[in-house]
């Protein structure tokens, strides 16, 4: 099951640094409304919503912005318009195919911006399960594995008898260990280590529904879970050459820019 990671590459979300931050906030925002409308507004027991928070703080968005969504989440805000999910499909240039992800609150107005940008840039929207088939929709998890620095003082507190291990030991001996521990999970369906610089990065691929329940489990064996998320990913992926990759990019920049989408899954491993 081990093997080397594709999912970042595939999954496409702008940071900081790509967007400006009004741009930032608005994704997020609408991330939080949808989590909290899905699952309630208690980040302790609502973990996509924990996430979508701790995303708000790592790019500094305001906290009365964060409670904003959440109320809007829970129907608290009567004034606010109902956010939905919208899936549109595109074929790009050369064999590329996009699942574009949007919250919008309305259709109509979405649906014809991102027509509008896919067709500018080379790209062509089709009918709705033109082009799904092709992806499994999964739950993913993601974890690293400790630095050396945090090994060292993971030591020091073993010695004084005080915290429990929470990361994932670093060393490919103990990667193979705690895949061994997770392949026996139910709804566990790949496991795969990727190592960068020290670290390794682990993405444990699960049943769609069994996400939940496998994040659990990883949790109850002492384990400390950075990202758990539903992903789409394609069942065939495709390599393009360079001119290629330079018009797909191009598309992808514009759609990204657009504040109504959230993410691009995309069949192009290079992208």
């Amino acid at each position: 099951m081990s093997g080397h990671s594709k999912w970042s590459q595939i999954k496409r979300q702008k940071g900081l640094n790509d967007l400006k931050k009004g741009q930032i906030y608005t994704k997020i925002a609408k991330q939080i409304v949808m989590t909290t409308k899905q699952g309630g507004g208690d980040p302790n027991t609502n973990f996509s919503l924990r996430m979508a928070i701790n995303k708000a703080k790592s790019v500094n968005m305001p906290s009365d912005s964060v409670e904003k969504a959440i109320k809007k989440g829970l129907g608290e805000d009567k004034n606010a318009n109902l956010i939905e999910n919208v899936t549109y499909e595109a074929y790009g240039i050369n064999g590329a195919t996009f699942l574009i992800d949007a919250l919008t609150d309305n259709r109509n107005r979405t649906a014809a911006d991102v027509r509008m940008i896919v067709e500018k840039n080379g790209g062509r929207i089709v009918e709705s399960g033109s082009i799904s088939w092709q992806y499994d929709i999964l739950g993913l998890i993601t974890l690293t594995s400790q630095t050396e620095e945090e090994k060292q003082a993971e030591i020091h507190r073993k010695w004084n008898d005080t915290t429990t291990i929470r990361k994932v030991p670093t060393g490919l001996s103990v990667i193979e260990e705690f895949e061994l521990q997770c392949i026996d999970i139910a709804g566990v369906k790949d496991f795969i280590s990727e190592k960068e610089g020290e670290v390794y990065t682990i993405s444990i691929y699960t049943q769609m529904d069994k996400l939940d329940a496998v994040r659990k489990s990883i949790e109850f064996l002492g384990y400390d879970v950075e990202q758990a998320e539903i992903i789409k990913k394609a069942q065939t992926e495709i390599s393009l050459e360079e001119n290629d990759i330079e018009r797909n990019q191009k598309l992808m920049d514009a759609i990204e820019e657009y504040d109504d989408v959230d993410t691009i899954w995309t069949n192009v491993t290079n992208l």
